[in-house]
């Protein structure tokens, strides 16, 4: 949920940016959001994930020593270990330590782990941008690899985004969806059962550049500076006829990934569910050394021009 709604933390150099972390939407000036992807401007990702960063960054005396000092500081890291995200999808995280910064006008708050997941960076900017960083290594064959939020499916409308599609992807599947800007209203379509609504709105989609999803608390922008993005959109069930969800999916029910698990045929299932037995492509991800992401996160609508606007931003936004 948006539990950091409620919060209002100061995160930069004055009175005006201090702001509930959902609601205020505040000019991004180093750059602009071009929605057909001549610029990747638009910098977001699932409000839930900012409750660490929202509770590191408050009222915080940098340097101090004694987490006891910090408000919040013990919330923050049991966030840090929930499902609300971010959540290595393979392999284990043993938080280590964390600690607190300021760097320039964002606060930091990073957090080092032992185990497959190595880092967690997350970084509250005065202009509203909440930036993610995060690092993990793992070998040998997985069926994806990444981390993942989890958040109300209830509340989503639909989706827009820069990258393949408009169907969902596969890793043995991905012929026929090129990159273009999509967009789909959500829907709960199951193959072989009513209602079929085509393209589905749940799966994995490659190469994102950016996404925005519309919900009923708010657009929730999601982006990449990297290449490879796989988003996965809550649960689904590639083929029916297994009686679970098949292939197996990842943690949570939004996911950003490096790679995607491949899928078999329906008519095989009964025989076999080992994709790898029909080429090359249907082989799980062999996977191996230290893996880093950047993620953008804005909530809201960012500022796209220095022209006056028809109304005045309010201080706190409380239409939610």
């Amino acid at each position: 949920m948006f539990v950091a709604v409620c919060v209002t933390v100061t995160v930069g150099v004055s009175e005006a940016n201090r702001m509930p972390l959902f609601a205020e939407v505040v000019a991004i000036r180093e750059s602009r959001f071009d929605p057909y992807g001549t610029t990747i401007a638009v910098f977001v990702a699932v409000a839930v994930v900012v409750a660490v960063a929202v509770a590191m960054a408050v009222a915080v005396d940098v340097g101090v020593a004694d987490t006891n000092k910090i408000p919040l500081f013990a919330a923050a890291v049991a966030t840090a270990g929930s499902n609300n995200g971010p959540i290595l999808v393979r392999g284990d995280a043993i938080l280590e330590n964390a600690s607190i910064l300021q760097k320039e006008s964002a606060n930091v708050a990073t957090f080092n782990f032992k185990g497959n997941l190595k880092k967690i960076e997350w970084s509250i900017n005065a202009n509203g941008w909440v930036t993610l960083q995060y690092a993990y290594a793992l070998d040998g064959d997985h069926p994806f690899s990444g981390v993942s939020f989890s958040y109300p499916e209830n509340y989503v409308l639909g989706s827009k985004w820069l990258g393949k599609g408009p169907s969902r992807q596969w890793k043995n599947r991905m012929a026929g969806t090129p990159v273009n800007v999509w967009q789909n209203l959500y829907n709960n379509t199951q193959t072989g059962y009513a209602p079929n609504i085509y393209p589905e709105f749940k799966g994995y989609f490659g190469e994102v550049a950016w996404m925005e999803l519309s919900t009923v608390e708010g657009k929730i922008f999601i982006a990449s500076p990297e290449d490879g993005l796989f988003v996965r959109l809550f649960d689904f069930n590639g083929l029916t006829t297994t009686g679970k969800a098949y292939p197996q999916l990842p943690p949570g029910n939004i996911s950003f990934l490096d790679c995607i698990p491949p899928i078999g045929t329906k008519l095989a299932m009964g025989v076999t569910s080992n994709a790898a037995v029909y080429g090359p492509q249907g082989e799980m991800n062999h996977l191996k050394g230290l893996k880093s992401r950047t993620l953008y996160f804005y909530f809201g609508l960012p500022k796209i021009t220095d022209s006056k606007e028809q109304y005045t931003r309010p201080l706190i936004d409380n239409v939610f």
